[in-house]
């Protein structure tokens, strides 16, 4: 959605720059500026939308590792286990393996996708 629409403005300005001559002889300076500006909000909108979604993404990143450990020491008490040293540490050993993958997967998708569109445009 975000290259459309940075598409979609580089349409309109490419078609704005193609026929300035036209446009200035007929004074359709204002009409073109605002249906760029318009654009551009959209453009700005998607962008904003999608630097939200990773800032939500990073700070899950961050608190999903713990909760888990949390939630897994709590059970593992709740179940009437013992705590010890080598329990703990295996258990937090685990843990920080797995919190690796929430850091992988997210920005490998992210990154398949940005590689996807910037193939599909070198293709053209």
């Amino acid at each position: 959605a975000k290259n459309k629409q940075a598409d979609a403005r580089m349409m309109v300005i490419n078609e704005t720059l193609q026929g300035i001559r036209s446009v200035k002889l007929c004074g359709w300076e204002a009409p073109l500026e605002h249906r760029i500006a318009a654009v551009r909000r959209e453009e700005l909108r998607l962008l904003l939308r999608l630097h939200l979604l990773y800032a939500l993404q990073q700070g899950l990143v961050a608190i999903i590792p713990v909760a888990v450990a949390v939630v897994t020491f709590v059970t593992h008490a709740a179940m009437g286990r013992s705590f010890d040293l080598q329990t703990v540490l295996m258990g937090l050993g685990c843990i920080e393996q797995l919190s690796n993958a929430f850091l992988i997967v997210p920005n490998a998708i992210m990154y398949s996708k940005m590689f996807s569109v910037s193939f599909t445009r070198f293709g053209r």
